[in-house]
């Protein structure tokens, strides 16, 4: 397999390393449940969801020569519709 895109490669890499890394230092501290969450909990999720969004920018790496349309709706799906922020996305809008 060709990697096409070695910077979204890497930093893809990079945030799945980063990502596994917290999760597993978490795994000190007690999970608890969704209900009553422990201190390791959050950690835990938020290296899971590191890793992941690690993965959904490596592996287009392969496909395309540059992902900067995936990432930039990607962007947009998560801070824009799900969270609701906000945030302008074209000029005097």
């Amino acid at each position: 397999m060709r990697i096409r895109s070695q910077s979204d490669f890497w930093s893809g890499v990079l945030f799945i390393v980063a990502g596994v890394a917290i999760a597993m230092l978490a795994q000190d501290y007690r999970l608890g449940t969704a209900a009553r969450m422990g201190p390791g909990y959050f950690p835990t999720l938020l290296g899971a969801l590191l890793a992941l969004l690690g993965a959904l920018l490596a592996l287009p790496a392969f496909l395309t020569a540059g992902v900067a349309v995936f990432l930039a709706a990607f962007s947009i799906l998560i801070f824009v519709v799900l969270l609701g922020l906000p945030i302008r996305l074209w000029p005097g809008s």
